[in-house]
C-alpha cells in the first residue's frame, strides 16, 4: 500500500483490501479486520491456472473472467466466501467483509459518528459503504472517464 501511495500520514485512518485491513498512519498500527486467505484455496486457484492472482493479507484478487474458476474452487472446497466485483476486478474475502464493514471499524476506532460522514464512490464495490453505512451520502453512480 505504501508503494502505491507514500503519504498515508495525511489520513487519520486507511481502510485497505476492500475493507479487510485498517491502518492508523499516525501510530503505524495495522489491524486485520478479516482472516487471512485459506492457503488450500489459494493453492487450488493456482492449480486452476488463475492468472493474474494476487494474495493480500486477507484478500484474494484476480480479474474477469476468472470468477468462474474462483467459484469452482469455492464450491469444491466448501468455502463460504464473498466475491466482490469492481471494474473488472474479482475480489474474494470472508463473508461480511466489504468497504462498509471497514468504514464502520474506522468510525469506531476514530470515535466518529456516521452522522458526520459523507460517502462518495465510483465503482460497484463502493455501493455498500456509500449508500448504507452513512445517513448522508452522495448517490454517485460508477463514473466513466471522458475520452
Amino acid at each position: 500500500m505504501k508503494n502505491a501511495f507514500c503519504e498515508l500520514r495525511l489520513f487519520d485512518c486507511v481502510i485497505a483490501e476492500n475493507g479487510a485491513l485498517m491502518v492508523l498512519p499516525e501510530t503505524g498500527e495495522e489491524k486485520m479486520l478479516a482472516p487471512p486467505p485459506d492457503p488450500i484455496f489459494v493453492g487450488r486457484l493456482e492449480k486452476l491456472k488463475v492468472t493474474p492472482l494476487s494474495v493480500g493479507r486477507s484478500i484474494v484478487a484476480t480479474w474477469h473472467p476468472n470468477e468462474t474458476k474462483v467459484l469452482e474452487a469455492m464450491r469444491e472446497l466448501g468455502l463460504e466466501l464473498q466475491i466482490t466485483f469492481s471494474k473488472g476486478a474479482v475480489m474474494v474475502l470472508a463473508s461480511g467483509i466489504n468497504k462498509e464493514s471497514g468504514l464502520r471499524a474506522a468510525l469506531e476506532a476514530l470515535d466518529i459518528s456516521p452522522l458526520n460522514v459523507i460517502g462518495v464512490g465510483d465503482a460497484e464495490n463502493d455501493e455498500a459503504s456509500v449508500s448504507h453505512s452513512t445517513p448522508l451520502y452522495a448517490g454517485v453512480a460508477p463514473a466513466t472517464r471522458s475520452q
